[in-house]
């Protein structure tokens, strides 16, 4: 059997960008090709700091994930809890729960007038979506906010 040649891969273009504050490890955004076509960053230490506080359980890192897959690049979601709760398939009681937790450890804020759909906005400390250029500005904004 004669094997076969193999085709030359045309390259992939790859950009990173890097953005340090005193305070923090460096941001980096690696794009490239992948079969998810957007992407968001999750810092390692915020990362580190959710999976260690107790309060955060299954439905509250279920509902953390979901608003991390939904995040536009201000960091934030407007839906419902119960359009939450259909699509990952948890009651809106659970997710009302689950935001509740969120809130109370910093990682996530809430907008909105009762009645109104919420806006739930990620901590720009624990991650990001877009330029890393963007990310300091947002972290100054949401300390700023406080």
């Amino acid at each position: 059997m004669i094997p076969k040649k193999r085709q030359a891969q045309k390259p992939q273009r790859l950009t990173i960008e890097l953005e340090c504050t005193e305070d923090q490890y460096p941001v980096i955004g690696i794009r490239s090709r992948t079969k998810f076509k957007n992407f968001s960053m999750l810092y390692q230490l915020a990362s580190e700091e959710i999976a260690k506080d107790k309060n955060m359980g299954g439905p509250a890192c279920r509902v953390l994930f979901f608003l991390l897959g939904r995040m536009d690049y201000e960091g934030s979601v407007q839906m419902s809890q119960g359009d939450i709760g259909k699509i990952i398939g948890m009651q809106q009681s659970s997710v009302a729960r689950a935001i509740k937790v969120l809130i109370e450890a910093g990682v996530i804020r809430v907008e909105g007038k009762p009645g109104q759909t919420a806006t739930y906005t990620l901590n720009p400390h624990y991650g990001s979506r877009g330029k890393a250029s963007n990310v300091v500005q947002m972290q100054r904004a949401w300390d700023g906010d406080r």
